[in-house]
C-alpha cells in the first residue's frame, strides 16, 4: 500500500508541476516584448512543456538578450511551482500535525 500511494503522489507532483510550469511558462512568454517569436512558436509547437528542448534553445540563441529573457521567463516559470511546492507541503505539515494532536 505504501508503495501505491508514492507513486500516486509521485504521480501528481509531477503533474501538477509540469502543468504549472506550462501554463507559467506561457504567460510569461507573453509577457516579455522581446521574445514575439518565440511565443508564436510556442503556442504552435509544446515549447514550454518539452524542458529540455527550452534547455537546448536557450544554448543555441544568437542574440545574448534574447537568452537572457528566455531564462528570466524559465526561472520565473520554476519559482512559481517551487512556491507551490512549499505551500502545499506546508499545508500537509499543518494537517498532519492537527491530526496528531486530535
Amino acid at each position: 500500500m505504501f508503495t501505491f500511494f508514492r507513486a500516486l503522489g509521485q504521480t501528481l507532483g509531477v503533474a501538477l508541476g509540469g502543468t504549472i510550469f506550462a501554463n507559467r511558462f506561457h504567460v510569461s512568454l507573453q509577457a516579455q516584448p522581446g521574445l514575439d517569436v518565440l511565443h508564436r512558436a510556442a503556442s504552435a509547437g509544446n515549447l514550454s512543456t518539452d524542458a529540455v528542448a527550452l534547455v537546448q534553445l536557450v544554448a543555441h540563441l544568437p542574440d545574448p538578450a534574447m537568452q537572457w529573457d528566455l531564462r528570466t521567463v524559465f526561472v520565473d516559470s520554476l519559482r512559481i511551482v517551487w512556491a507551490f511546492c512549499c505551500g502545499e507541503g506546508r499545508r500537509r505539515r499543518l494537517v498532519e500535525s492537527r491530526d496528531a494532536t486530535i
